[in-house]
């Protein structure tokens, strides 16, 4: 298999694994947290962009009489749901679910969650039993009306426990939701109608401007709750108590540099007639070669140069034209947990008390033989303070990539913005003058790290090796001689980053904060828990006769729009 079609393999797999544990997590009735942030606020840019793209194509029909916009659907404490609302959240279960397979089939070509969205959820099979000893699986429709019913318990029970705690909205948050009403009424607007007209369009009857104002304020009420309470959480957890629990297991935390250089085994089969003693005689005499020159690589690299000059001549290079061993055997700060699965032994050789730089080692797992060499014995890292000017990539008529040219005229930049904040006089003010006078990107830095970075500095603050996407920026500031007024030009993903470094914060330790994270998501887990089963929850069976099918009409136009743009 070439390396592009492994890397893309290995990423649909990670992604893959990574989607199921957040799905497991997010169902999982007890012990794990409930997240509602952001759930509507991604339907109304969603669908306000929908509204203005399509001219009015909207989602729903008012197929549905006045009295099914009262009929209670379930009760949870003091807080009614009616239909309209009821059908709300099903469809906004529906909708993030269709845009999650979207993007995985799109990415992929694969059908990851096993969601068709060509047709309806309604009566189509999903992936889910419907319990954990039957042999029978859930229809997608009846996945989402369990789902929609533990969301809204959720919401409802914790908007009204901060309502009771005296949880206030402060100006800032008032001011948050009238700018989202605000974008629904200029679509109402460029439409000739009401906003609760609009609405109801959009959505369901009786999905009114109150109403759906409502539903913004109880979310809102949650993440202010769940603030106030893992601030309260996070206090319990003093500098001492951290420090005492990361000495416990400090290898659980650290991070560490190292080169790795593999060395697959071959799989045998068995012959006819074989034996299973044969076979296994076989694979072990197999398995003898490939260690054999597995540490015929070890005595070659008696250093880190020899190491990567032994990589580049072992390996197949019309196979793999584009091989780079710096690259390709780097695994810079890594953590033990995400390197166990290679095998224990390789974790635990690499995070080996008294470890020390040039330590080699062939080390043996259940699929291959590894040449480990080791640059950088665990450590416990720090966060960084920097400054990045991106310089993009001139982009292509046909969406190519960009061609050799257009790289050397946008490196070409970069060097001279360099060359430039030194001729300024090299300071941090002649740098953040370059960033607002040259960045031709809109962020300097992921929506991951939005909230440490100032877009209109460049100034990226108490950056953890996590926050930073593009892994040549971040193997560039995190390198362990890294120092202030450092300055380098890197490639990216997207173009190249003219970086001015800061300063490392020696007292800002990742592991305290990851820590500090784990216990209060623990501790916040256990209060939702708690205060949800403390409000009563009480379903209407004639209810669901009515908001099924309004959640049923409106998933089905949203399946008839994606079909639509699909030509």
């Amino acid at each position: 298999m070439a390396k592009k079609e492994t890397d893309s393999a290995a990423k649909f797999e990670a992604d893959r694994k990574k989607w199921q544990a957040l799905e497991a997590k997010r169902r999982a009735k007890k012990g794990k947290r409930i997240d509602v942030t952001a759930i509507v606020v991604k339907i109304v840019v969603v669908l306000v962009v929908a509204a203005i793209v399509c001219g009015g194509a909207y989602i729903y029909g008012s197929s549905f009489g006045l009295p099914a916009r009262f009929v209670p659907v379930l009760k949870v404490g003091n807080q009614v749901v009616k239909a309209p609302e009821w059908a709300f959240y099903f469809y906004s279960q529906y909708q993030s679910t269709a845009s999650q397979a979207q993007q995985f089939l799109q990415a992929y070509g694969q059908d990851l969650l096993q969601l068709d969205t060509t047709i309806s959820p309604f009566g189509q099979m999903s992936p889910y039993k419907v319990s954990e000893d039957s042999e029978k699986y859930q229809t997608w429709d009846d996945y989402f009306k369990t789902q929609t019913g533990v969301q809204l318990k959720n919401i409802l029970a914790l908007a009204q426990e901060a309502k009771k705690i005296g949880v206030k909205f402060a100006e800032a948050d008032i001011t948050e939701i009238d700018e989202t009403m605000n974008e629904w009424r200029k679509s109402a607007n460029s439409n000739g109608m009401s906003l609760s007209a609009f609405l109801r369009l959009q959505f369901a009857p009786g999905i009114t401007e109150k109403r759906y104002r409502s539903v913004l304020e109880n979310e809102k009420l949650v993440t202010l709750l769940q603030t106030r309470k893992e601030e309260e959480f996070a206090a319990k957890y003093t500098d001492a108590i951290l420090q005492e629990e990361y000495n416990k297991a400090p290898q659980d935390f650290n991070l560490a540099d190292y080169r790795a250089y593999e060395f697959a085994k071959d799989t045998l089969t068995a012959k006819t007639n074989e034996s299973d003693e044969s076979l296994a005689a076989r694979q072990e005499t197999a398995d003898a070669e490939v260690k054999k020159k597995a540490e015929a690589f070890k005595a070659k690299a008696t250093d880190e140069a020899a190491f990567l000059s032994a990589a580049q001549e072992t390996t197949d290079t019309q196979a793999q034209p584009d091989y780079d061993a710096a690259s390709a055997t780097a695994h810079l700060r890594a953590k033990k947990t995400a390197i166990s699965s290679y095998g224990e032994d390789y974790a635990n050789w690499i995070f080996g008390d008294g470890r020390k730089a040039g330590d080699i080692t062939v080390v043996e797992t259940s699929t291959a033989f590894y040449v480990v060499l080791m640059l950088r014995p665990q450590y416990a890292i720090t966060t960084v303070d920097y400054y990045s000017i991106p310089i993009d990539f001139a982009a292509t008529d046909d969406g190519s990539d960009p061609t050799g040219e257009s790289k050397a005229e946008t490196k070409k930049q970069a060097d001279e913005l360099l060359k430039s904040w030194v001729e300024k006089g090299a300071t941090a003010e002649a740098f953040k003058a370059l960033i607002q006078e040259n960045s031709t990107t809109e962020s300097v830095e992921s929506d991951e790290v939005a909230d440490t970075v100032d877009d209109t500095t460049g100034f990226s603050e108490k950056v953890a090796p996590d926050d930073v996407d593009e892994t040549a920026i971040a193997d560039w500031i995190f390198a362990a001689d890294r120092k202030s007024n450092d300055t380098v030009v890197v490639e990216t993903s997207t173009g190249y980053a003219v970086l001015l470094f800061s300063k490392n914060n020696t007292d800002d330790f990742v592991w305290k904060t990851e820590l500090t994270q784990t216990h209060v998501n623990e501790d916040y887990d256990a209060y939702v828990e708690k205060t949800v089963e403390s409000y009563s929850y009480k379903e209407y069976s004639i209810g669901f006769k009515f908001a099924l099918p309004m959640a049923e009409t409106m998933c089905e136009a949203y399946v008839e729009n994606l079909n639509a743009s699909a030509y």
